[in-house]
């Protein structure tokens, strides 16, 4: 057999007589371990928010006397949402500032398609003030694994409602 004395990491199973690989180096190549790196996904793509607010136009407050029948103190929120998937939304919380705690939701769960389309609840809170909320919610994607998150929502000039539906 012929042996490559140039590279002495040839060797075969059946010998060499006279060859320049040592024993030791033999040895030494059957503890190297190959290296494997995992790759995993960015965090930020891991949490990418499924619905985005886009605008809080229409919304108004409801400061309590303004209606009639009288109704509690909060919003009328109309959010502009866009899904990047079809689904159904369901807002878990919706807190409005730390000194106007929130008492309660007119709805909380919405069918939505993909795209851009107005959800409408109220939200009940001792007061009525402008101001901003951060609403957390578990979105689940048709046929998909639900997920929940938070986003912000910002409403910085209510008028008062004078439709209280």
């Amino acid at each position: 057999m012929e042996t490559n004395q140039d590279h002495d990491s040839r060797a075969t199973l059946s010998g060499v007589a006279s060859s320049r690989i040592k024993r030791r180096a033999v040895l030494h190549a059957g503890w190297t371990v190959p290296v494997v790196l995992a790759v995993t996904a960015a965090p930020a793509l891991a949490v990418s928010q499924p619905i985005h607010v886009t605008s809080v136009a229409g919304s108004c407050k409801l400061p309590g006397n303004s209606c009639h029948p009288a109704t509690p103190k909060g919003y009328r929120m109309v959010l502009t949402v866009t899904a990047n998937q079809a689904g159904v939304l369901h807002i878990d919380d919706f807190t409005i500032d730390v000194t106007k705690p929130t008492t309660g939701l007119s709805q909380d769960t919405f069918s939505l398609s993909a795209g851009s389309q107005q959800i409408v609840f109220k939200v009940f809170s001792e007061a009525s003030s402008q101001g901003s909320a951060s609403m957390t919610y578990t979105f689940t994607p048709t046929g998909g694994t639900p997920g929940t998150f938070t986003t912000d929502v910002s409403f910085p000039n209510f008028p008062v409602c004078h439709d209280c539906d």
